[in-house]
């Protein structure tokens, strides 16, 4: 009879131990959602290898690679990920720029896309991402949306995303962005007849 208690009692943590990992498997992680991708791929909310603490939604995905504001690249890694730019260009920030006098901007072109990156008055050498203007469908952000997405996407990706008060006021023909800048950075989604036509990404230099 002890035996048999002594059994009931393991099988029955045996059992509790099994109900709480079921458990936590169905509920998931919520850092690890996944988001279904413009291009009928999916993409965690990670960015797929990337993890939560190395994306923002202020990124664009590359063939699941990022392109964020504020990170260093240079012309190899952009070819990479980009192709051959149709252009590229360089200027040196006149007086006009107050304190940022002197600092070094390189714009390049590739096709659907424009970059730019800036770089101090005192290096020129090194650039970070400083603004990018999307106007094909090559890239996306994490959250899927990318040129030709549909309103109705935006906003079911980016919840209480705002319309900006520009004067337009027909919701499908505005331009949107996300309530709050993130360190200077922005978001904008320019939307015409119901569909994303243009999405933009920059720093404010304060």
């Amino acid at each position: 009879m002890k035996s048999g208690r002594k059994y009931n009692v393991l099988m029955f943590f045996v059992t509790v131990i099994v109900c709480a990992a079921l458990l936590g498997a169905c509920n998931g992680n919520p850092d690890n959602q996944v988001y279904e991708t413009g291009n009928g791929q999916s993409a965690g909310a990670s960015g797929g290898q990337h993890s939560q603490d190395t994306i923002d939604d202020y990124s664009l995905l590359a063939d699941s690679q990022l392109l964020t504001l504020g990170d260093y690249y240079n012309g190899a890694t952009l070819s990479a990920l980009l192709g051959k730019p149709v252009s590229e260009s360089k200027e040196v920030l006149g007086r006009e720029a107050d304190t940022f006098t002197g600092s070094h901007i390189k714009t390049l072109e590739y096709e659907g896309c424009m970059v730019k990156l800036f770089s101090p008055r005192d290096d020129g050498q090194e650039f970070w991402l400083m603004s990018l203007d999307l106007t094909g469908a090559r890239l996306q952000t994490p959250r899927g949306i990318t040129i030709g997405s549909t309103l109705e996407q935006l906003m079911e990706a980016y919840k209480g995303i705002e319309i900006i008060p520009d004067g337009r006021i027909d919701a499908e023909n505005c331009a949107y962005r996300l309530g709050q800048a993130a360190e200077y950075k922005n978001i904008t989604f320019e939307v015409e007849k119901g569909m994303v036509k243009e999405i933009k990404l920059f720093i404010e230099l304060p």
